[in-house]
């Protein structure tokens, strides 16, 4: 496989887009900063496998630059279970200010409470169990997912919840999160 290095004359200009001082760089690829300057200004051509280090640490860095679901989940989840009354619901949502909760089993989402099944509910049916009146899940992601993906969920969702192994719950995305 032939893989085509991009040229010295671009580590100035990727750097500097990434923000990076020299000194972080070379700490990144774990060689001296004046190796870094020298190589920026031309003075110094480095082997291979230096070059190699320096643009995977760039590259690195570059992928990492965009936040992804797992960076910007709330990882406290207030949740329900299907058997709880919606009574219960009703009071965490009213206590934490929010609007919809996931309905969990086992720890993945299998339903969601809105403050809207709250209120036409009404009080009489509090002591309904949750999974009788739940609506379908809320999206899921896993935690790798860009944060631009769960952005364009936020336009029609009001929340996502973040899965990590076998679809568990570790955390949510609401609006307010992205603002």
């Amino acid at each position: 496989m032939h893989v085509v290095m991009p040229k010295l004359s671009e580590l100035v200009a990727k750097r500097r887009v990434l923000g990076l001082t020299q000194a972080q760089l070379a700490e990144q690829v774990d060689i001296s900063q004046s190796a870094v300057a020298k190589i920026e200004k031309g003075r110094m051509v480095p082997n291979y496998n230096m070059a190699k280090r320096l643009f995977e640490a760039l590259e690195h860095l570059e992928r990492g630059a965009e936040k992804t679901a797992g960076d910007i989940m709330k990882k406290k989840v207030c949740w329900v279970g299907p058997d709880d009354p919606l009574g219960r619901a009703a009071e965490m949502m009213t206590r934490h200010g929010i609007s919809n909760l996931p309905v969990l089993e086992a720890g993945v989402s299998v339903g969601r409470i809105t403050d809207g099944v709250v209120i036409a509910g009404g009080r009489e049916n509090y002591d309904k169990a949750c999974r009788k009146v739940m609506g379908p899940s809320l999206p899921a992601v896993p935690e790798s997912t860009p944060a631009g993906v769960v952005r364009e969920l936020l336009k029609r969702e009001s929340l996502v919840v973040v899965t990590g192994e076998a679809g568990k719950v570790r955390g949510v995305v609401s609006r307010s999160d992205i603002l």
